[in-house]
């Protein structure tokens, strides 16, 4: 299922966009798991993620 959407994704945004959203992946992963196991994150990880959400942000917006 997850290439099937890769590839749609593919063909409506192009690669770049694509590459981008599909970069937050791990970030979103990592989140997830600290919700479901109670973890605090820590400043390198909020760093981290910040950066990543801007440079998913400066590419989707072209």
């Amino acid at each position: 299922m997850s290439i099937n959407f890769y590839i749609m994704a593919q063909k409506d945004l192009g690669a770049a966009k694509t590459s981008a959203y599909y970069s937050i992946a791990p970030f979103l992963g990592v989140a997830f798991s600290m919700m479901l196991l109670g973890e605090k994150p820590t400043l390198q990880f909020d760093i981290a993620l910040a950066i990543m959400a801007v440079g998913t942000v400066m590419m989707a917006k072209d």
